[in-house]
């Protein structure tokens, strides 16, 4: 028996059949039988079929039948299938080739009778994923999760079918002209003892089929109420009806109300009409209530009171498809150009600082974007409130308004002076951002930032990573833009060991862009570990002489943009093992413990005798040096503490599942630390008094480290004095070649491009970066991790951050009027020259290479880069002519690869001079005659 059957109905689709078959015979899954039915096609699609069973007979089992539509054709199919489970794939649409492995070995994990997977609806130009959103109610069944009823599609072709639940339930495709597969798939669902996803998107739906069954408005459309009868009949059949006659109706409305929306010409207005009137019978007759019901409207943010209404779908249907557009395009410009007006923006108040001169005694601290002045900036800042050489400067301090209050705080208590607390919200900011002197900070300034050349910058990062860092990452590898940039541009990035710089430089692949200085030296907020005395003070303030201290400081789990979602699983399990430890601690022990704010605002500490937070009047590291015993999980701060040699111990009870998302440089086991993974064996190693060899650590990782780093940064960059730390110029070895393609959409252009890309051979003479703007990529993120290990790339974060209201409405205006171009060009050069100094400063670029169909902002921005600038237009529909022709004429080459498309650019820029014809390039080598 083979573990699939994949059943294709066939009929003219002598087009798109090839790539179909190509798809399913070079599958990933060995075991698997293709069931081909041709449904009396008139064209060629019976030949290649036989061409398929020619060469693959041991894949393919090809049948003729009369015409009779697909629901006999595939009940015909079923017929001679055998396969374990069974499979639907159109035969004009097509499948990624490991789709049934995946679909078939997570059946097979989850013991589920049907598997579904995400899809694109693709059309020559562009893919648009669907389908992966990984709702909770998979992996069980119907009756234990109606909601599988409302988040899953009723398509067959994205599913695969247990086939003993298809036989023992006698289940077949009715003969309905369409809308049959919504009656298998629910009824089999209904059946089902469970339902799995697997999140990725496996199949391609072609969409705008002339020839499909959807694409006109005929009688077939009345087949709804066939459908929706036979549905209703069936579960009650089942004893089912009651139990889930809400989603029913949910699925009922869903189905009548995509007919209703359907666009129609003039002479189908009489059938249309017939339709909307029996729709509302049917509506009124089967389901009394569904004015009433609600849930639907949510869930698609539809306005109820319309879709109610008989009297607005007449209305609605007469006002066509072209129309309705253009007034919501009409609508939505206005409220864009309000919204434009009403924008306040940082950027362009920050712009306009730039021309003022540099204040040469100002320093800006900036630490973790004004949120936390812990760590590295802290002690810093601490040199230069008490070293009487800055007592002539103007020390300025970034806060976030929330954080004020902590801020004060924690200056009083350490008696820090002459402070100048700005909001890194206000326009206040904005000014010392763009004139002080010497700028520091431990993450990376606002993406409106462009660094002067007067400024010195200082960016110390916060921390020996254990956790990848940038391309490295498993999901966030593309939205390291902002960083990126900022490690660039700073004139010196510290790190504090050779392990944290050779790490930076690579997944941040700074190598051929960044040509600044590295300096290797401790962390300033680790000379505290040197300062015995300051441990012995800090304990009697706060009356701990006799205490054994135990600090807990866990790594943050969630993802901070969605801390609502992922803390409250995170903070149930923190609480029972805070319960447990406060249980198990001795008279002798006290546990302070350091969590995110989500957390730590969500626990009272009431509720444990011997357990605390750590005190907010105390900087974290100088309250973390009076602990004797450090409890971590995968955080930097091990790195750190091992300066002490106290103990430290590796709480990773979540080990497996956290290293799924977030991959690490070093394996625990490497590490000197014991490492337990329950709350008893913690407890256990606690309490120990076995002893660990720091010694190989320490000399790798904590080599630099000094009680004075503080004063020899501070010293070296500001007062520009040899302090003998290790410096390393960073050497730009190679010519750079940027290439943007917009937004990497799943197509056959990108296709294309990444086979381009895989193709180049890489020396030593070019180092190629592709660039994009993040969120425009996100949705296309795979691509790019596709080519991520032939060919570097930079992302830009947003886009002209740095304009002001009139100049939003001047590119608003340029979208729309291309003639604005040659009424104020000094203008708009000088908006795309500020946007490539944002989003580039000063990297030495060779060449950029834009490819594709770009937006007018991207090409007109990209001719004013000072590098030799190539446009490549493969086809003359990514040829746009909403650019006005002098923006083209700044390009070095316009290549083509045919003379439909020359003469035609030729004509529209009344110009030869820049436009070369060139065969197709396999390689980026092939572009490279023209740098």
């Amino acid at each position: 028996m083979k573990k699939i059957s994949v059943i294709v109905p066939v009929y003219n689709v002598e087009s798109q059949l090839g790539r179909c078959l190509e798809s399913l015979i070079n599958q990933t899954l060995d075991e698997i039988e293709i069931i081909i039915v041709n449904d009396g096609s008139t064209d060629g699609s019976q030949r290649i079929i036989d061409n398929f069973k020619e060469k693959y007979p041991e894949k393919i089992k090809s049948y003729i039948i009369k015409n009779s539509g697909a629901a006999k054709a595939r009940n015909y199919a079923l017929e001679q299938a055998t396969g374990e489970y069974v499979g639907f794939v159109d035969g004009d649409d097509y499948v990624e080739l490991n789709m049934f492995e995946e679909l078939y070995n997570k059946a097979i994990t989850e013991e589920a009778d049907i598997s579904v997977c995400g899809y694109y609806r693709t059309t020559q130009t562009k893919c648009i994923e669907r389908g992966t959103y990984p709702y909770k109610c998979f992996d069980n069944n119907v009756f234990d999760e109606p909601s599988l009823f409302l988040n899953n599609l009723p398509y067959i072709w994205n599913k695969l079918f247990k086939r003993k639940l298809i036989e023992d339930g006698k289940i077949r495709f009715e003969s309905l002209r369409i809308f049959e597969d919504l009656l298998f798939t629910y009824k089999l669902m209904l059946r089902a003892n469970k339902i799995t996803l697997v999140a990725k998107p496996l199949y391609y739906y072609r969409i705008n089929r002339e020839e499909s069954l959807t694409a006109v408005f005929s009688e077939k459309r009345f087949d709804i109420f066939k459908a929706c009868d036979n549905l209703i009949d069936f579960f009650k059949e089942n004893n089912a009806f009651e139990y889930f006659e809400d989603e029913i109706l949910f699925i009922v409305l869903k189905h009548i109300f995509v007919v209703l929306e359907k666009e129609v010409s003039i002479k189908e207005y009489a059938l249309k009409n017939k339709f909307i009137n029996q729709a509302f019978r049917y509506l009124d007759t089967r389901f009394p209530f569904w004015k009433e019901y609600n849930y639907y409207y949510k869930k698609y943010k539809k306005r109820k009171t319309k879709y109610v209404s008989k009297l607005w779908w007449k209305t609605f249907f007469i006002i066509s498809k072209k129309k309705r557009k253009k007034i919501k395009r009409i609508i939505k410009l206005l409220k864009k150009g309000i919204k434009l007006l009403k924008t306040k923006s940082l950027g362009s108040k920050f712009k306009k600082y730039l021309n003022k001169p540099i204040e040469n005694q100002s320093i800006l601290i900036d630490s973790q974007h004004g949120s936390n002045i812990n760590g590295n900036m802290f002690y810093i800042l601490k040199e230069l409130c008490t070293n009487k050489k800055y007592e002539r400067n103007k020390i300025y301090v970034a806060y976030k308004k929330k954080n004020k209050n902590n801020y004060t705080m924690l200056f009083e208590n350490y008696k820090m002076k002459n402070i100048i607390l700005i909001d890194v919200n206000s326009k206040k900011f904005t000014k010392v951002l763009a004139t002080a002197k010497y700028v520091f900070n431990d993450t990376s300034f606002p993406a409106y930032y462009i660094k002067r050349n007067e400024q010195i910058y200082l960016n110390t990062w916060h921390g020996t990573p254990l956790k990848t860092l940038g391309k490295s990452t498993t999901n966030d590898f593309h939205d390291i833009a902002n960083l990126q940039k900022n490690f660039v541009v700073a004139d010196y990035l510290l790190y504090p060991n050779e392990y944290t710089m050779e790490h930076m430089k690579e997944d941040y692949m700074l190598n051929n862009i960044s040509n600044n200085k590295i300096v290797l030296c401790g962390y300033p907020r680790n000379e505290i570990f040197f300062n015995r005395n300051r441990k012995k003070e800090l304990k009697n303030i706060l009356g701990l002489q006799n205490k054994q201290v135990i600090a807990y400081m866990p790594t943050w789990r969630g993802n901070v943009r969605k801390v609502q979602v992922q803390g409250k699983a995170q903070l149930k399990e923190i609480k029972q093992y805070l319960e447990y430890i406060d249980e198990q601690l001795n008279e002798n022990q006290i546990m302070f413990v350091n969590f995110h704010p989500f957390v730590k605002n969500k626990i009272d500490f009431n509720d444990y005798e011997k357990i605390f937070s750590f005190p907010s009047q105390y900087e974290t590291y100088d309250f973390l040096n009076i602990s004797d015993m450090l409890i971590t999980d995968y955080s930097s701060v091990f790195f750190d503490y091992a300066i002490t040699k106290n103990k430290i111990i590796l709480f990773t009870y979540d080990e497996e599942e956290y290293c799924k998302d977030r991959g690490l440089y070093l394996d625990l086991k490497q590490l000197p630390f014991k490492k337990v993974t329950t709350v008893e064996d913690l407890m256990l190693e606690i309490n120990k008094t076995n002893s660990i060899e720091f010694k190989e650590f320490i000399n790798q990782f904590c080599k630099y480290e000094r009680k004075n780093n503080s004063k020899l940064i501070c010293d070296f960059i500001i007062n520009n004095e040899n302090t003998k730390m290790k410096i390393i110029d960073n050497h730009i070895t190679q010519e750079n070649i940027f290439l943007y393609a917009g937004s990497l959409n799943k197509n056959d252009k990108t296709d294309k491009l990444i086979e381009i890309i895989n193709k180049t051979e890489y020396n030593k003479n070019y180092n190629y970066y592709i660039s994009y703007v993040t969120e425009k990529i996100k949705n296309n993120k795979e691509r790019l991790k596709l080519i991520s290990n032939k060919i570097d790339y930079m992302g830009q974060l947003r886009s002209f951050c740095n304009i002001s209201k009139f100049e939003k409405v001047m590119l608003f205006l340029l979208n729309r009027y291309k003639k604005m171009y040659n009424l104020f060009t000094k203008k708009y050069d000088n908006i795309f020259k500020t946007e490539l100094k944002r989003i580039y400063n000063n990297i030495q670029i060779k060449a950029i290479i834009v490819y594709g169909k770009i937006g007018i902002r991207k090409i007109c921005t990209f001719s004013q880069l000072d590098c030799i600038r190539i446009l490549y237009i493969e086809d003359l529909k990514d040829f746009n002519k909403k650019v006005n022709k002098e923006i083209y004429k700044k390009y070095n080459y316009i290549l083509v690869n045919n003379d439909e498309t020359y003469e035609e650019i030729e004509k529209y820029c009344g110009t030869s001079k820049n436009i070369l014809k060139i065969e197709k390039i396999n390689s980026l080598n092939e572009l490279e005659k023209f740098f």
